[in-house]
């Protein structure tokens, strides 16, 4: 039986220690993976994207070059109502509370564990998928 409501995740340069854990969350989200932030675009475009990830501590950026990304992501015309979750090391995130929303942008901080990150994802989702179904019912009404 297929299920429709598998969120659709594109990570956006994942770091390899994620990577591993991805086999884990097989079958319980459709992941699209790149390496880019404009092949990132490119997917968002031409898919249905639940959520976007991007990795903060990569050697390539500094953090807060990849919050700045971040922040592109949500004003572009592609991306902007997408749900971004930046992945992130650097945050002080106390283990009581992995995941923080700031500037529009939810963080999570890498070290949690699959279930929370699945929690999240789902949630991130499910919220983006409402907001659409809400959206689209309100045009039809006008």
């Amino acid at each position: 039986m297929l299920n429709f409501n598998i969120p659709k995740v594109l990570l956006i340069n994942p770091h390899d220690s994620f990577k591993m854990c991805l086999p884990k969350m097989q079958g319980e989200v459709e992941f699209y993976i790149v390496e880019k932030l404009i092949e990132g675009l490119q997917i968002a475009h031409n898919n249905d994207i639940d959520v976007i990830v991007l990795f903060a501590d990569n050697t390539e950026n500094k953090d807060s070059d990849v919050v700045w990304l971040s922040l592109q992501f949500k004003q572009s015309m592609v991306t902007r109502d997408i749900p971004v979750l930046l992945m992130t090391a650097e945050l002080p995130l106390p283990k009581s509370m992995p995941c923080l929303n700031f500037c529009g942008l939810n963080y999570l901080h890498m070290d949690c564990t699959v279930q929370v990150f699945m929690t999240k994802v789902n949630q991130l989702s499910t919220n983006f998928r409402h907001a659409q179904n809400h959206e689209s019912t309100f045009e039809d009404k006008i």
